[in-house]
């Protein structure tokens, strides 16, 4: 029952919306479950990433700053929400400190096994590649449009 219920999480990450039930199975059971209590930080801005998150229950908030008393720039409660989906994909580092506002689980993706995924499933590579390209240019256009503003 918990691999469905994953599967079923999974399924909601816009990043695996194309993905086949074979694709969620092997996402699913190699992913490792990660519990978070209240108050306690999942990552902090500057660290490396070494894997993502796919929140599952709970409440995470993303700070303004690096520190736990930083003002709260943004809540995150849907399960289904990718917490550091470029870290999948490449090293790099959290660009953002992200605490728990409640008891929250997660779902702890490891890079290797998502490029395994890539690996084994070459279409789905492109699926995900052009998704990540339409929300970078997404995001691009959004930033033009502030700056615009601001000018």
């Amino acid at each position: 029952m918990a691999l469905e219920n994953d599967m079923a999480v999974l399924a909601r990450v816009p990043m695996f919306a194309t993905l086949g039930d074979d694709q969620l199975r092997l996402i699913a059971f190699g992913a490792e479950p990660y519990d978070l209590v209240e108050g306690r930080r999942l990552c902090r801005a500057g660290d490396i990433a070494e894997c993502a998150f796919v929140l599952t229950s709970g409440t995470l908030a993303r700070l303004a700053g690096d520190d736990e008393d930083d003002q709260i720039e943004r809540s995150f409660s849907e399960p289904g929400t990718l917490i550091g989906e470029l870290s999948l994909l490449t090293r790099c580092e959290w660009q953002s400190t992200i605490i728990a506002q409640t008891q929250c689980r997660l779902l702890r993706l490891p890079r290797p096994l998502f490029r395994r995924i890539l690996d084994e499933y070459p279409n789905t590579a492109l699926d995900i590649k052009e998704r990540m390209t339409a929300d970078l240019s997404a995001k691009v256009r959004l930033m033009e449009a502030v700056a615009k503003k601001m000018s």
